[in-house]
């Protein structure tokens, strides 16, 4: 009965996916470690850990072990990114713009993580050049769109 309140109430409290630093953490529940965690928590002698009187001191340090068995047993792993080829949502968008409104956020990152003088004007640059090139596209899609109404 503990274990299932724990896993639901971890599950609410620490996300599967913690982002840290850029890098995505996960927990894998499965039954393996589940069972190595019963095992842990059946091996623990409570009455030593839990008997200090104090109710506060007596929940923190049940808490605390817990959380240590859990970290032990279902620790965090570290997902690796997958690239994946994503289509533009708006047919204006072509692949060649999409790429370069990835870079422009990559830019954008690094001049908020390192501010410098040159860092932000490149990031600047780029913005306002991609920016009047998503303006032609748009300004280019749309007369084709008319051009098409005029002929049919």
């Amino acid at each position: 009965m503990i274990i299932f309140l724990y896993f639901v109430s971890t599950d609410l409290d620490v996300p599967k996916k913690a982002k840290v630093n850029d890098d995505v953490y996960v927990r894998q529940y499965i039954s393996q470690s589940i069972e190595i965690f019963k095992k842990e928590l059946s091996d623990v002698n409570w009455n030593e850990e839990c008997n200090c009187g104090n109710a506060k001191e007596t929940y923190s340090r049940f808490i605390n072990k817990l959380n240590t068995i859990f970290d032990k047993c279902v620790p965090l792993k570290r997902k690796t990114s997958v690239k994946r080829n994503i289509k533009p949502k708006s047919p204006l968008i072509s692949f060649g713009l999409l790429k370069s409104i990835k870079r422009k956020d990559v830019l954008y990152k690094k001049s908020l993580r390192k501010p410098s003088d040159t860092n932000i004007a490149k990031y600047k640059q780029y913005r306002n050049r991609l920016n009047s090139l998503l303006h032609i596209a748009k300004r280019n899609y749309y007369s084709e769109l008319l051009e098409a109404e005029k002929i049919t």
